[in-house]
């Protein structure tokens, strides 16, 4: 079955892809690109639940959901881990390919957000030259699509009030755990779900907002795109305090751009070919430029 593209939204993973590629290559230039990442989350956030949760009396399938996702992610990222651990095999000293070997693994099961943290957490410089580094976050995407779907199999149909309760209780949760996170547990807090949640919920308010075909105003959708620019210009780095409360403006950005305004001037950038060809290759773009910086 083809998949039908959503211009804007490959435009919106082009700038979310290249955010998170000049953060790897010039960090020192573009300390804060890294919110790439929270962007990719609140689009993907975005998509899910529009194609999968937004209609409460549909029929919600746990291994339908998950065959789909599993044949969206597992193809590129196990041929990513072959050709890495072919070059791999012959190129790095015995204990960097042991722990190469652990990142493997770890990646095939979603958990490699996990073992980075027991080792040491994100900002550790022996990331640097780990391959498979950005795995991470592909093992945090998987963990959501989990907690959504479990709750989805129980709650979605026909329980409309409880459903919308439980995700926004734990949205709210999230919000508030990512702010005393950022301060106290920088950790565990830039790597695990409970910390992430709200980001991810940002995109099912787009997709509902989208869904009952609300307009945004044009200056609104004006002041989102510059929005999403805002932490290139922000000269000293945040990612030690990410995610926190304050990056809901970018990311209300993001939401707002998600959400279907095709004659908008800034979705007809968003929506120009070479843009959305990024967009369209972006998964690639994001498993193989760590694998290439890295060896």
């Amino acid at each position: 079955m083809k998949i039908k593209r959503i211009k804007h939204i490959d435009g919106l993973r082009a700038i979310s892809i290249l955010f998170v590629v000049l953060y790897h290559s010039f960090p020192q230039y573009f300390p804060n690109a890294f919110i790439g990442i929270d962007y990719f989350l609140v689009i993907s956030g975005f998509i899910i639940y529009k194609k999968y949760f937004l209609d409460i009396d549909k029929k919600f399938s746990f291994l339908d959901f998950w065959k789909r996702r599993i044949f969206r992610i597992y193809p590129q990222l196990l041929t990513c881990i072959l050709i890495c651990f072919v070059i791999a095999f012959f190129k790095m000293q015995p204990e960097y390919f042991e722990n190469f070997s652990q990142n493997s693994i770890a990646s095939i099961f979603g958990l490699n957000n996990i073992l980075i943290f027991i080792k040491g957490g994100y900002w550790r410089i022996q990331n640097e030259i780990n391959p498979l580094f950005t795995t991470w976050s592909l093992g945090l995407e998987m963990q959501l699509y989990l907690l959504i779907s479990i709750i989805a199999s129980f709650f979605l149909r026909g329980r409309k009030g409880l459903y919308l309760n439980i995700l926004l209780t734990l949205s709210i949760v999230s919000f508030i755990l990512s702010g005393i996170g950022s301060i106290y547990f920088q950790k565990s807090n830039y790597l695990f779900v409970h910390s992430r949640f709200w980001e991810f919920s940002l995109g099912f308010i787009a997709a509902y907002f989208s869904k009952i075909k609300y307009v945004i105003p044009k200056w609104i959708i004006n002041i989102s795109f510059a929005l999403i620019f805002l932490p290139l210009i922000i000269p000293y780095q945040i990612i030690n305090y990410s995610p926190n409360p304050l990056f809901i403006f970018p990311l209300i950005g993001i939401a707002c751009m998600c959400i279907d305004n095709e004659n908008m001037f800034v979705n007809m950038i968003l929506s120009f070919r070479p843009i959305t060809y990024i967009g369209v290759s972006s998964y690639a773009i994001y498993l193989y430029h760590q694998p290439v910086f890295a060896f």
